[in-house]
């Protein structure tokens, strides 16, 4: 079983958003597993997004995933 901890105690540094992917990628690759997120911020943006609410958070998230990479210096 792993265990995974995203913690700061700073906002707006976007644990919620990497707790959401995080254990959204992971079910994605392993459906034959659960998972479990456990949400302690009192803002629950996390719970929000796995429960499906926050609709706008939704399409935003699907928008990100779906627009070609940005090229970088490097290539």
């Amino acid at each position: 079983m792993a265990i995974y901890a995203i913690w700061n105690n700073k906002g707006g540094v976007g644990k919620s958003y990497l707790t959401f992917q995080l254990a959204s990628e992971y079910a994605r690759q392993n459906p034959h597993k659960k998972v479990l997120a456990v949400d302690l911020c009192p803002q629950a943006n996390s719970s929000s997004m796995l429960l499906g609410g926050m609709e706008q958070g939704e399409a935003r998230l699907t928008q990100i995933h779906t627009q070609q990479p940005r090229r970088t210096i490097s290539g």
